[in-house]
């Protein structure tokens, strides 16, 4: 099993651009998702910081809270710039093979005071590794 982990924000096209043009954070891409608002034709827009890879079950807390770290000079502007039909969270994918079953997620209080310091919530998504043994 193998895992990724990124911190992003979900908001209109206008906010993210805004966001990525405005506040200054490295290594973040902005894209359009396919994913529609609920009830609208309008998609949501996404805002990421690099992934992170963590390829061992025991590093996941430690490789959270480096990556919160990392970022951690931008909370505010991160948790002060998006509207009120924004989302920001720490996004954490478990990819797994075919004989394994998706584990359990501890994380840290240290973690989780940062996690609430930038005001994210967490997503932890399970998913097959499409290609067995290989990065996807």
């Amino acid at each position: 099993m193998r895992f990724e982990a990124y911190i992003r924000v979900l908001s209109d096209e206008a906010t993210i651009r805004s966001l990525y043009s405005n506040v200054n954070v490295p290594e973040v891409v902005i894209e359009q998702l396919k994913a529609r608002k609920e009830g609208t034709d309008e998609k949501w827009w996404n805002w990421q910081t690099a992934k992170v890879e963590i390829d061992d079950f025991a590093n996941i807390d430690r490789e959270v809270r480096a990556l919160l770290e990392r970022y951690r000079p931008f909370f505010a502007n991160i948790r002060n710039w998006p509207g009120p039909n924004s989302d920001i969270y720490l996004e954490l994918v478990s990819y797994y093979e075919e004989n394994e079953r998706p584990s359990g997620l501890y994380l840290s209080a240290d973690s989780l005071r940062l996690l609430a310091e930038l005001g994210a919530a967490i997503d932890n998504d399970a998913v097959p590794d499409v290609i067995f043994g290989k990065r996807t």
